[in-house]
């Protein structure tokens, strides 16, 4: 019972790393034109002498863009301590020979497949709809609902985010599935 609550524990730690790597990756590399890039700098670090400041943005606009700033930050500090965390499990495992670290990494990688594949699905479906609980749980003061003619939605419209997300998740679920794989291969050349 024991071994089952880590490996879900494990499983459940390594899925949330890699889709957090995911979405650094993606985000990173995105291309963007002048004005994105100018949220984006801003959202990365918020400057009050930005240029993005000389455009039409409002007030209302800024004080999402430094909610956005907060949450990636937090997702950063996250993404820190999670790898620490598995780095530590990895050690730990090694050193003692109790569990083989490809079971781990092959259940980590069938859970870093299966719960962005849904999230996913959910998204192709109906991405207003998770667009709009996502955004519900992330900024519960509400503050991320703007006019189809403001600067943020002209310049990040739903396709924007909806590219984005698929990208992130696809990144992931066959990040999720190559360590499955290698790892599902390391188990089977052990036997």
């Amino acid at each position: 019972m024991k071994k089952k609550i880590f490996i879900i524990i494990f499983s459940v730690l390594f899925s949330l790393c890699i889709l957090f790597l995911s979405t650094n990756i993606i985000i990173k590399n995105i291309d963007l034109n002048n004005d994105q890039q100018l949220i984006m700098d801003y959202i990365n670090s918020p400057d009050k002498s930005s240029e993005l400041l000389n455009t039409t943005i409002t007030q209302n606009e800024i004080s999402h863009l430094d909610d956005v700033n907060k949450i990636f930050k937090t997702k950063n500090t996250i993404l820190n301590l999670l790898i620490i965390i598995i780095s530590i499990i990895i050690l730990k495992i090694r050193k003692s020979n109790k569990q083989p670290l490809s079971v781990l990494f092959f259940y980590g990688g069938i859970t870093t497949f299966i719960l962005p594949f849904f999230i996913l699905l959910l998204s192709l479906i109906n991405f207003t709809l998770t667009f709009e609980v996502l955004h519900r749980l992330i900024f519960p003061g509400g503050n991320y609902s703007f006019t189809d003619d403001s600067f943020l939605i002209s310049n990040l419209p739903e396709s924007f985010f909806k590219t984005i997300g698929i990208e992130i998740f696809i990144l992931t679920i066959i990040l999720g599935l190559i360590i499955s794989l290698l790892a599902y291969y390391r188990i089977k050349k052990k036997k």
